[in-house]
């Protein structure tokens, strides 16, 4: 027996006989297979709360919570949906039944009995799936991660050049107003009031964070395009300066847009903006 096994594999049937048969058709054959087995959905139920379960066999016909009824629940639940299934049934064998299998989320329908052989192919064929669906989800994970950092990053870099630009021309304005100087003026000027960074980061913004600014959408209905914006800077863990910065705004402003937030928001004196949006 291996000391740790590559996959782990829940058998759900209220049969014993075929429970022990589909036990002993894998054990015997796949030696990195841990198997567990269940009597009934609510049995299966406390096994997935327990253990990292990688594919499911399931039963139809069962007492109480049938096959279908667990299948559809265990696709209603975010933190088991991905887990594949297999429905193993010797009643249920119609194609109207293996429609409704699938409908359902079975990744697989097998009839029982089934060769040993074609048990095993089937949940290798299945796990093998799953194991590179994962790791595509997890590369595109990883992706989406460095993008979201490479635009925190492109956003507090234009907030301290913009801090810094300001900090030239407030200087350049206390000195003797000669001609080059109000031409350097008029260029810092120029480059602070530059859109054209500012729009491609925007498009950037609502690309990599169209989920959180839907369902921003979605629960205030009444809020603008650059409430919008300036939730989602919010969000990204942006502090105030950086956001008056890269937004242009003075602290007056951005004490105006907050109090608007949250009577749009409905918030309690107690409530912190950037809390409301973490969860939300």
């Amino acid at each position: 027996m291996p000391s740790e096994y590559q996959y782990s594999l829940l058998i759900v049937d209220d049969n014993p006989q075929n429970r022990l048969l589909a036990v002993e058709q894998l054990m015997q054959q796949e030696e990195t297979y841990k198997i567990l087995a269940a009597p009934s959905a609510a049995i299966a139920d406390k096994l997935l709360e327990r253990y990292a379960i990688d594919l499911i066999l399931l039963d139809w016909e069962m007492p109480g919570t049938n096959g279908i009824s667990f299948l559809q629940k265990l696709k209603a639940d975010p933190q088991h949906k991905n887990i594949p299934v297999i429905m193993y049934t010797g009643i249920m064998t119609s194609p109207e039944s293996l429609r409704e299998a699938l409908d359902a989320g079975a990744a697989d329908f097998l009839r029982k009995p089934a060769d040993p052989i074609e048990l095993l192919a089937r949940c290798r064929s299945i796990l093998s799936r799953d194991q590179y669906y994962k790791a595509l989800l997890q590369a595109e994970e990883e992706r989406s991660r460095f993008k979201l950092q490479e635009l925190s990053a492109s956003l507090v870099q234009i907030a301290q050049q913009k801090r810094l630009l300001k900090e030239i021309l407030d200087e350049l304005e206390q000195l003797e107003n000669h001609g080059p100087l109000r031409q350097l003026q008029e260029k810092i000027k120029h480059k602070l009031k530059e859109e054209g960074n500012w729009a491609e980061l925007q498009n950037r913004i609502q690309l990599l964070h169209q989920e959180f600014i839907k369902k921003l959408e979605t629960t205030h209905p009444n809020i603008t395009q650059e409430e919008l914006i300036y939730c989602t800077l919010i969000y990204m863990g942006l502090d105030q300066k950086e956001i008056m910065d890269i937004l242009d705004i003075t602290p007056e402003s951005a004490l105006r847009n907050r109090y608007r937030l949250r009577q749009k928001m409905q918030l309690h004196s107690q409530e912190r903006v950037e809390e409301y949006l973490k969860n939300i």
